[in-house]
Parts: structure tokens; sequence; C-alpha cells
């Protein structure tokens, strides 16, 4: 386990040294794609939580990857003023962003490692570290993310991104890793689903439980063959899949039109 430690220790120093680098030479401060990633760290790191006492070590893992990934691009959109107009320290910032990398690293080598003691800690020190940056920055608005009125709302969108994701990356020629990503996070929220459904909907209609469970299976097979036909090197059918998911959205938002 050192070694690999290690390993990816020095792979996301050199990383992060080389957008540091670029930062300095030509930084872009534009505030909306700053919080477009900022909003990514911290989702992730939700989600990441959540996985984690779920057990899906698998889960945990792509998500704290994406993680790692807006860390490195939140560095090129550091704004140079906090939301009150005064100067924002860029260098304790960029320390304080490089030490969260570390610890994501660590993080996800204890997931990987199946160490409690650290994946329980280390959740709460990447917390800590984001409460005492917000509240250094004096940026309310940064952590201020869109959430659903429900958690079943909350998971049923994440299939939808997800699946969206996926056939966007589809598209893109080289990125079938990040597509079965993408299917995997959808299954996960799938199977998420059948804990969280609601009596009833907004509108107060009461949902036919048994017909969405019923819908519920049939889309969580059509994700899991198309995990296991990507395997094989093949192209999925992206769209079936989509046409599947869009029986299981009307079992939801189809009473929810009845007056």
């Amino acid at each position: 386990m050192g070694k690999s430690r290690i390993f990816l220790f020095l792979s996301v120093f050199i990383l992060l040294a080389a957008r540091a680098s670029a930062g300095d030479a030509s930084p872009n401060t534009s505030s909306d794609t700053f919080k477009f990633y900022m909003h990514r760290i911290y989702d992730n790191y939700s989600n990441a939580r959540v996985s984690i006492t779920l057990n899906k070590r698998d889960i945990a893992d792509i998500h704290l990857k994406h993680m790692q990934e807006a860390i490195l691009m939140v560095q090129d959109h550091i704004p140079a003023v906090r939301k009150d107009g005064t100067p924002l320290d860029r260098k304790t910032f960029i320390e304080r962003i490089n030490r969260m990398q570390s610890m994501v690293t660590d993080l996800k080598a204890a997931v990987r490692y199946e160490e409690p003691v650290m994946t329980k800690a280390l959740p709460e020190e990447i917390f800590n570290m984001c409460v005492t940056c917000h509240t250094d920055a004096r940026m309310e608005y940064l952590f201020r993310l869109p959430r659903r009125t429900t958690l079943f709302g909350e998971y049923m969108h994440r299939v939808s991104e997800s699946l969206d994701l996926a056939r966007i990356y589809q598209e893109e020629r080289g990125r079938m890793g990040q597509v079965e990503e993408e299917l995997k996070l959808m299954n996960y929220y799938i199977d998420l689903l059948k804990e969280s459904f609601p009596e009833e909907g907004p509108s107060g209609v009461i949902m036919d439980k048994d017909d969405f469970k019923r819908r519920v299976m049939e889309i969580r097979e059509t994700g899991r063959a198309a995990v296991a036909e990507l395997k094989g090197k093949k192209k999925v059918d992206l769209e079936a899949v989509r046409k599947d998911l869009n029986g299981l959205c009307v079992a939801c938002h189809e009473p929810e039109r009845i007056k």
C-alpha cells in the first residue's frame, strides 16, 4: 500500500504544479466558472461521503476522482477579489486547496484498502477545511448549492444527469472510460431510488409504488446490461437506455399533470 499511496501523491503533486504554473501565467478569473468548480468539489465530496457510508467503494472512488479533477480546474479560475470587493489571498487559497487535494488522495487510498479509521476521519477533515476557507474568504454564495425538495427528487435527477453525461462522452472519441463511470453512477442512484420513494407527489397525487418498483427493476437491468456491453468494447445504445428511463420518469411526472 505504501508504494501505491506515494505514487498517487506524486501524480497529484505534478498535476498541481502544472496547474499552478499555468494559473500564474494567465489566470482566468471568471467568477461563474470558479463557482461551478467549487460546487463540483463540494457536490462530489458529499456524494463520496454517502457512498463510503453505504460501503460502495467503487462509487466513492469515482466521486473522489471527479473531486480531484475539479480541484485542479478551480485553480485556473480564482477570482481576484472576494464578494465584498476586498482582495482574495490567492497564495493562501492555493495552499489550502492543495492540502485538500492531498487529503482526497489519502482518502482514495483509504477507501481502496478499506481503512475504516481513515475513511471516518478524512471526510471530517475535508469538511472542516471547506468551512474554514469558506468563512475566511467570506464568499457566502460558494456552497449555496441548488437542492431538490426531496431526497427522492435528488436521486431521480442524478440518474438523468449521469445518463446525459454518458451520452455526451460517448460522442467524443476516446472517452469510453467516462461513459462507464457515468453509467455506474446512474445504476447506483437507481438502486437508491427504491429506498426513498415518496407516498405522494408535490401536488398531493398518490404514486403507484408497485408500478414504480417494476419500472425501477426494468431500467436497473437495462443499465447493468449497458455496463456489461461496454466492457466488451462495444458502443452502447444509450438512446434505448434513455427511452427506458423516460418510462421511469413518467411514473412520477405524469400524475403531476393531473389537476
